[in-house]
């Protein structure tokens, strides 16, 4: 287990996150051939150069490394005080499947943060179309509501939602 009382947990997780994630991706290489055992090497062309084997290990650390954004730490008590951590086996354990799916889970965890950006900028939206309402709501009680000033919070409202 590791915990977060200490400065070095965080370096000790991406450290284990990576390695697990660069042996994720190395198995995936294995795997991926028509016969297992096989690895690409690397080779250039004119215009590219083909990691080979490199790549699969490059993206499931990457990919594994990135997973911890959606993994939450463990709270765990130590001498009566609740501190927050992750089992070595969990991290090991998710860091080699992860990194084996490699470019899946990097889309998988796109999507995830792009459908996250659109509801909290969707949530932005309707706070504002409230606040707009609410302000001519009491230009209304008040009598000072126009024909202008309740086009104007129609079109702001429209605006932001384009």
């Amino acid at each position: 287990m590791i915990l977060f009382s200490e400065s070095w947990a965080w370096l000790a997780i991406y450290a284990i996150t990576i390695g697990g994630g660069a042996i994720g991706g190395f198995v995936a290489e294995l795997l991926l051939r028509g016969a297992a055992g096989q690895i690409e090497k690397p080779k250039e062309s004119k215009r590219f150069l083909d990691l080979g084997v490199w790549a699969n290990v490059i993206v499931g650390s990457a990919a594994a490394s990135a997973a911890l954004l959606f993994v939450q730490p463990g709270v765990f008590e130590v001498g009566g005080v609740k501190i927050q951590g992750y089992e070595i086996r969990t991290v090991v354990g998710l860091s080699l499947v992860i990194g084996s799916a490699g470019g899946a889970a990097i889309a998988a965890m796109q999507e995830r943060v792009v459908a996250a950006l659109k509801t909290k900028e969707a949530s932005d939206i309707a706070k504002l179309a409230k606040q707009k309402i609410r302000a001519i709501e009491e230009q209304q009680k008040e009598g000072t509501v126009s024909d202008k000033s309740f086009a104007d919070a129609v079109r702001d409202i429209d605006l932001l939602s384009t």
